[in-house]
């Protein structure tokens, strides 16, 4: 069973260090971001912003199936926009890999807050399992949520070998009828539709 000790990113002032189990399959452990310190979204209109939520998946690779089969904040249906990476070519994170701080801006990609839900997750060495933040804006800075112990038991920081960014369009507000409102609804139009006849009839006769 793989174990990995996290510390882990949003914008709390002390630093929690804790011991988590690979998360049961089909399922991503959920951890409450008041208690990490370090990944923070940066709205340029308004400093600082906190995260909405963090994960722990429970696998070690960020593929699109790995993190469909956890159900990121019970979404199903997240889609790779981006990787971060030498070999991507598209490096929105400084540094792209190999390193444990840095920052973060892909706004260049024109997402739609207000539309999609963002995931943004960090991988690690195949000791850990990957984490995940639902990211509330485009830049910021971040560090590694990843920790584990030396030889002198003095805990350290773990590079991440690169972030990616997937994305799920939110519902659409637009409430539907439930099936309770439709005969209602039906029996409205038809109404309607015997008004309009019979006005249809009175003009004629006229």
């Amino acid at each position: 069973m793989k174990k990995q000790f996290l510390v882990g990113a949003i914008t709390a002032s002390t630093l929690l260090v804790g011991v988590i189990a690979g998360a049961p399959s089909a399922q991503a452990a959920t951890i409450a971001c008041s208690s990490f310190t370090g990944f923070r979204l940066d709205a340029s209109t308004r400093g600082i912003v906190p995260n909405a939520g963090c994960a722990v998946g429970s696998q070690g690779q960020d593929s699109i199936a790995n993190v469909n089969a956890d159900t990121f904040f019970d979404i199903s249906t997240w889609g790779l926009l981006a990787k971060s990476d030498e070999n991507s070519g598209k490096n929105f994170f400084t540094p792209p890999e190999d390193g444990t701080a840095g920052t973060f801006d892909f706004s260049a990609l024109g997402i739609d807050f207000s539309k999609q839900n963002v995931l943004v997750t960090f991988k690690a060495a195949n000791e850990f399992n990957f984490v995940g933040y639902l990211a509330t804006a485009a830049a910021g800075s971040w560090t590694s949520p990843f920790t584990d112990f030396n030889n002198n038991g003095r805990a350290r920081v773990r590079d991440v070998s690169h972030m990616s960014i997937f994305t799920s369009a939110k519902p659409d507000p637009t409430p539907v009828p439930t099936p309770a409102l439709l005969p209602g609804l039906i029996g409205m139009g038809a109404a309607a539709l015997r008004k309009r006849r019979g006005a249809a009839e009175e003009s004629a006769e006229a």
